[in-house]
């Protein structure tokens, strides 16, 4: 989820050349929608921090009511807070393609 279409666009095309299948979403409302629709198959979530309406770390939350260890990956331009899990990595931007694939293939190993 990100509501910058550039970076989502970016970071779609960076998780699909890396072999992931990637569903992008606009907003968290839109993601939420999304991760119900998509749940059986949904392996990470991959989320800008704030996004108008429903932000990353509430969005998490919301899927991890379904799906509780679900991985997540949060962006940011500016300083995150929030509690720290195993399942959650902070990333701030700007993200590089190594650094984000890196980061999500370690969260889902590490759920192996």
């Amino acid at each position: 989820m990100e509501d910058d279409r550039a970076v989502r666009l970016l970071f779609t095309k960076v998780l699909q050349a890396a072999g992931y299948h990637v569903i992008a979403c606009e907003n968290g409302s839109a993601g939420l929608e999304s991760a119900r629709k998509h749940l059986e198959k949904l392996d990470a979530i991959v989320t800008d921090a704030k996004m108008p309406g429903m932000g990353g770390q509430r969005l998490i939350a919301r899927v991890r009511t379904l799906k509780p260890d679900l991985p997540a990956i949060v962006v940011s331009g500016s300083l995150i807070e929030g509690a720290a899990d195993l399942k959650t990595v902070f990333l701030c931007k700007p993200v590089t393609p190594g650094t984000l694939t890196r980061e999500l293939r370690r969260l889902l190993c590490d759920r192996m």
